[in-house]
């Protein structure tokens, strides 16, 4: 497994930073984007040992599986503990959903797992994503279920109850690592959030599973995604040829979690070297 990483970097002169290593990217705004297509390479150590001289400001970072799609599942590395499922196209909710917490328009809120939840749109497909969670076809729901015990909450599309279609309320547990991962502000609604770089992280979990998340994520930590196990990625792969996202879960333990974690920790440091430049030796 290959991991790459990018990260956009502004300020008033780019100009002597572009010498050293070439921007695969250069935006209107004058920002520049560095890429690397495998993070342990010795050149992003040189890049971040002269972004941490030059005293430019770090617009973005994103870290990504090297090529991935979800045929990978199909023969996984060793170090896939995991898989978030990720719905395909996104469809609205209902304004007259019950939302904990109410979030600031055009956002609404995140609708509780335990709660029916109401669209604006008939679901399509093995499954659809809305603002804060995940829907799921029965063919899909059956596949799952044989896998592991959980429970199901109902859809409504104009009044009516969609008998193929539910969410999944899954036993709960901790798995995704939070030190991999940034706060953020919603660019719709000004909230804040959590969300990874790109790959989720996270501990190793032994048999067939099927679960969900008890930390929270996205919007105000409060939206809690659906884990699968990798026999259970695999299979939905296999024999749904699911179109969805399965995004791999790397094993925290290994060397490149470590890795990763490193030189988001560099990335850090010149952060706060920037935003406070006198508290730093």
């Amino acid at each position: 497994m290959q991991i790459a990483f990018s990260t956009n970097v502004a300020g008033d002169d780019v100009r002597p930073f572009r010498t050293a290593i070439s921007p695969v990217m250069e935006y209107s705004d004058g920002s520049l984007q560095f890429a690397f297509d495998d993070i342990t390479k010795r050149q992003v150590d040189q890049f971040l040992a002269d972004l941490f001289e030059s005293g430019l400001t770090i617009a973005k970072t994103a870290i990504s599986i090297y090529r991935y799609d979800n045929d990978d599942w199909l023969s996984p590395p060793s170090e896939w503990v995991g898989a978030i499922v990720r719905g395909g196209d996104v469809i609205p909710v209902s304004e007259h959903n019950i939302f904990n917490p109410v979030l600031p328009l055009p956002c609404h809120g995140v609708v509780p797992n335990d709660a029916p939840i109401h669209v604006e749109e008939l679901p399509f497909g093995q499954s659809v994503a809305t603002d804060s969670t995940h829907l799921f076809h029965k063919q899909m729901l059956d596949l799952l279920a044989s896998h592991d015990e959980f429970r199901q909450s109902p859809v409504y599309f104009r009044g009516q109850k969609l008998h193929d279609w539910n969410r999944i309320l899954a036993k709960k547990f901790s798995c995704l690592d939070r030190e991999f991962m940034f706060t953020y502000s919603c660019r719709a609604c000004g909230s804040s959030g959590l969300a990874d770089y790109g790959i989720p992280f996270g501990r190793k979990e032994e048999g067939s599973w099927v679960r969900t998340d008890i930390q929270g994520i996205g919007h105000l930590e409060s939206e809690h995604p659906c884990l699968v196990s990798p026999d259970v990625a695999q299979a939905l792969v296999r024999k749904l040829q699911f179109s969805g996202w399965l995004a791999p879960i790397v094993d925290r333990q290994s060397p490149l979690a470590n890795r990763v974690l490193e030189v988001l920790s560099r990335l850090r440091h010149i952060r706060q070297t920037q935003d406070h430049p006198d508290s730093v030796n």
